[in-house]
């Protein structure tokens, strides 16, 4: 086996693990389909085919499979010409070398994925708070108590500058309607409207329910007594209340 094709073989293992990979983390997707492509293409052209067998890297992993499984298995027609020169290392050499380099991309992939979970995770947890924060000082502001219309805020509710929450608290607002990409927001009164501190209850959800392989934590509290924990969260603290099984 020539030198181009150990080296193409390689690049496509790199990315056909990254193309599973982008199944939990979608940034990995562009990086395997650039893999995939090339290595096919050149995999291809080391046995006298056409690069277009590159174009099933468009659909990693699973087009790369078929692609490298076809190449493999399908009579030679034209074999490689190209011998490895003789003042260059080792086929074997640079087949190791390749190799550390694919097992160091394989190990590298998982702890990023989790580091993305956790991040946007935390991302959550700060939308939440600042939620929290807002609908708090929105409510006293306008001098509501518990049961009043106002909670939670209208987006297009004037307060008493003449303003409406959703032109005064934009990014919050916006969450409160839609979410952000990953997670659904809720807020509940923990009945302290009116008779104590005001400390509403922030629930963040993930939009793909408790196995969302997207994220770390499925259910993000803020404010009150956590669902599962107990945990006091007054003052707007939070809390990650569910994990992601599949994490």
């Amino acid at each position: 086996m020539t030198r181009r094709k150990v080296t193409s073989l390689n690049v496509v293992g790199i990315g056909i693990v990254l193309g599973f990979a982008a199944m939990d983390a979608w940034e990995a997707g562009g990086f395997a389909v650039i893999f995939s492509i090339l290595g096919l293409a050149s995999y291809a052209g080391a046995k006298g085919r056409s690069a277009a067998w590159g174009l099933l890297g468009l659909l990693p992993p699973y087009g790369t499979l078929v692609g490298l499984g076809l190449l493999l298995w399908l009579p030679d027609v034209i074999r490689a010409t190209t011998p490895p020169a003789r003042s260059r290392a080792p086929l074997w050499v640079s087949g190791l070398v390749l190799f550390i380099m694919f097992m160091y991309v394989s190990s590298a992939v998982p702890p990023y994925i989790k580091y993305k979970k956790r991040s946007r995770t935390a991302d959550a947890s700060t939308h939440a708070q600042m939620i929290c924060k807002t609908v708090a000082s929105w409510i006293s502001a306008q001098g509501k108590t518990e049961g009043s219309p106002s909670f939670p805020p209208d987006p297009y509710q004037v307060g008493h500058d003449g303003k409406p929450f959703r032109e005064r608290h934009p990014s919050e607002s916006g969450w409160m309607v839609d979410g952000d990409r990953y997670y659904r927001y809720s807020i509940f009164n923990d009945g302290s409207f009116g008779s104590g501190p005001q400390n509403p209850v922030v629930v963040a959800e993930s939009k793909e329910g408790p196995d969302d392989s997207r994220v770390y934590g499925a259910i993000v509290q803020t404010g009150g007594k956590g669902r599962k924990s107990g945990q006091d969260l007054s003052g707007c603290k939070s809390n990650v209340e569910d994990v992601s099984s599949s994490y």
